[in-house]
């Protein structure tokens, strides 16, 4: 409920951990010789008594060829070249994210993280509920409709399962937030997916603790998603790999 305190929200799943360095190479490689470049000596070791002035002389000689970023967008070209078929021909495929992304779009997304790092995460999700709605036509009105949320794998934090279901998702993600009429900051927010005592589908989302940083803080109550008035038995969230 709205104002309830977990803590240690942040903990990262163990193979998280474990991959989260890697992406970081592969992220710093399919973006090219500017990234390589901007780490320095994590990719570029300087030579024994090079002075810093000889060494970014040394680093400014160095050229990364960026064959892997080539080879992405090759890919990645040669699967869209297909059109995805779709059984029904929706309106939502021109703005399936709700932030103007088109399905196919969203599909090269997809694509892109799972070439670059083997991992991509899908919610479907919908738009706050309202009560007042019966009809397609008021749900247009109103602009109540589903959705598809994209997270990269650096987002998604934590997970749990029984069996093949699954049955928590933390996931990270970055809001604006206006500090005065022209001015506003960046801050984290942790989304998490779960299914509560009785089974049913919930969403909560907790905000950082500024004063304790291991705590986290729940803004607003639980949402519980809703099919046809009923409350939802799994989480509607899908790794892709």
């Amino acid at each position: 409920m709205n104002g309830d305190q977990v803590k240690k929200l942040d903990t990262r799943h163990e193979s998280i951990s474990r991959l989260a360095p890697i992406w970081k190479k592969c992220r710093d490689v399919r973006e090219g010789q500017t990234a390589i470049h901007a780490e320095g000596r994590l990719y570029l070791p300087s030579l024994s008594s090079q002075s810093n002035a000889d060494y970014n002389a040394y680093k400014r000689r160095a050229i990364f060829y960026g064959a892997t970023s080539r080879a992405v967008d090759v890919f990645i070209g040669m699967i869209m070249r297909v059109p995805p078929i779709i059984d029904e021909k929706s309106t939502l495929i021109d703005d399936i994210s709700l932030s103007g992304k088109s399905l196919n779009d969203f599909i090269s997304a997809i694509l892109e993280d799972v070439m670059v790092c083997g991992l991509s995460g899908v919610l479907l999700d919908h738009t706050p509920q309202v009560s007042a709605i019966a009809t397609l036509a008021q749900a247009k009105a109103y602009g109540s409709r589903p959705y598809l949320a994209h997270f990269v794998p650096e987002s998604i934090i934590n997970w749990t399962k029984k069996g093949p279901f699954i049955t928590r998702v933390i996931l990270k993600e970055a809001e604006d937030v206006a500090v005065s009429e022209f001015e506003s900051k960046e801050i984290e927010i942790y989304r998490v997916l779960d299914l509560d005592e009785e089974g049913n589908y919930r969403q909560r989302v907790f905000l950082r603790n500024e004063k304790d940083s291991n705590v986290f803080i729940q803004r607003g109550d639980d949402i519980y998603p809703l099919i046809n008035g009923a409350k939802i038995r799994e989480i509607p969230f899908y790794f892709i790999r």
